[in-house]
């Protein structure tokens, strides 16, 4: 009942769906009330509140046969991101939907900037505000994401995606997988030996390798055995 993998019956997979929709449909009854007590109680705040809507995972659900987080593949790592600006005349978003990469760092920078705050020079993520206006002409062209072992080798991984074609390394086993998402969304076909992709492969190979060097993680100018142990570069660094 606790396995991070394995087939399960149709009953058991039923019964996790049906929980699971059980807590998102929870959280959106609370999001509702809040919104509801808002507008009747405090109209005033309402009109000048700002909603940002987003999660730290998502969860396979069975899909790949595998339950749970921490891993590369969109059940997992495709989160929401809803950012909702107050109804007040004064500020109107030109865009409904922003398709730039975006990750969690962005968040805190979006929040001070909304705030009119400064945003400290050690932050790493990027203030969204802008993209809700128009699209960014110099913004990150992908993201990466990674995990170390947490429920067999096999698991423990390295990706990079831009939200069009995703680059996996499983690094403890040596398997690259490679997925056409807009075609592919559920990422079945792994197109690692497509010759057709073969100029995407090598782009998104390259954009890991120039993560992973950084760290001084590889032994040369490709994807090889991580070390067994992954420590962070900023391990003795503290910032102030």
């Amino acid at each position: 009942p606790n396995a991070w993998c394995g087939i399960m019956t149709e009953d058991e997979i039923h019964a996790a769906r049906s929980a699971y929709l059980g807590d998102i449909s929870f959280i959106d009854n609370q999001i509702g009330r809040l919104i509801t007590w808002l507008r009747i109680h405090q109209p005033e705040l309402m009109r000048n509140t700002w909603f940002v809507f987003t999660a730290d995972h998502g969860d396979m659900q069975g899909d790949h046969y595998l339950w749970r987080k921490t891993y590369a593949y969109e059940g997992s790592t495709h989160i929401p991101l809803f950012i909702t600006p107050p109804v007040r005349e004064s500020y109107k978003p030109n865009r409904k939907r922003a398709n730039e990469v975006v990750e969690l760092r962005d968040i805190m920078p979006t929040i001070l900037e909304i705030a009119g705050l400064d945003i400290p020079e050690t932050v790493d993520g990027t203030s969204l505000l802008s993209l809700t206006d128009k699209p960014a002409d110099n913004w990150r062209k992908y993201i990466h994401g990674e995990h170390c072992e947490c429920y067999a080798p096999e698991q423990a991984m390295q990706y990079v995606t831009d939200g069009r074609y995703k680059f996996v390394w499983l690094h403890r086993i040596g398997i690259e997988q490679f997925f056409d998402l807009q075609k592919d969304p559920s990422e079945r076909h792994n197109l690692i030996n497509d010759s057709s992709y073969k100029d995407e492969i090598e782009l998104f190979r390259g954009y890991l390798i120039a993560e992973l060097s950084q760290r001084d993680w590889l032994k040369g100018n490709k994807l090889d055995e991580l070390p067994e142990t992954l420590i962070s570069p900023y391990k003795d660094k503290r910032r102030k």
